[in-house]
C-alpha cells in the first residue's frame, strides 16, 4: 500500500523522469521455483523469497536470491539481489513438467513504477542490486 512519502517521491519522480511507457501487450509466463540450487563450474545462486508489492493498483511479483562464488579459481564472493518478473497477470494458473506452479507476469515498462518498486525492496528488504525483467 502506497504511503504519504511514497507518493511524494511518485510525483517528484515524474518530474523528472520519461513519461509512462504504458502497459506492454505480452505476458511472460514465470515458474515459481524457490530454493531450487543452481551450480555452475565456479558457483551456485539460489532465490529464497516471493513477495507482492501493490502499486497503482497493480500486483507487482519480485523475488529474493543469493549467490556465491565459491568453487572459482580466481577467488570467491557472494551477494544477495532482488529480481522483479513484473505485474502479476495470472497467479499460479497452470505448472510445468516438473509441477512447479506458473504465473503470467508482465514486465514493468513505467520507470516511475520501477523506481517505487526498487526503493520498497532497498527499504523493507535491505537490498540494492534490483533487477527488472
Amino acid at each position: 500500500m502506497p504511503t504519504a512519502r511514497g507518493s511524494r517521491i511518485r510525483q517528484a519522480l515524474m518530474k523528472i523522469l520519461p513519461a509512462k511507457s504504458g502497459r506492454g501487450t505480452m505476458a511472460k509466463p514465470f515458474v515459481h521455483a524457490l530454493n531450487e540450487e543452481y551450480r555452475s563450474i565456479s558457483g551456485w545462486y539460489q532465490l529464497y523469497k516471493e513477495d507482492i508489492v501493490e502499486q497503482d493498483g497493480k500486483r507487482i511479483l519480485f523475488l529474493l536470491g543469493e549467490g556465491a562464488a565459491d568453487s572459482a579459481c580466481c577467488g570467491s564472493g557472494g551477494c544477495r539481489y532482488a529480481l522483479v518478473p513484473g505485474e502479476v497477470i495470472d497467479w499460479k494458473s497452470s505448472k510445468d513438467e516438473e509441477g512447479r506452479p506458473i504465473s503470467q507476469v508482465e514486465p514493468i515498462k513505467d520507470p516511475v513504477i520501477r523506481e517505487v518498486v526498487r526503493r520498497h525492496i532497498i527499504k523493507t528488504e535491505g537490498i540494492s542490486q534490483v533487477q527488472f525483467w
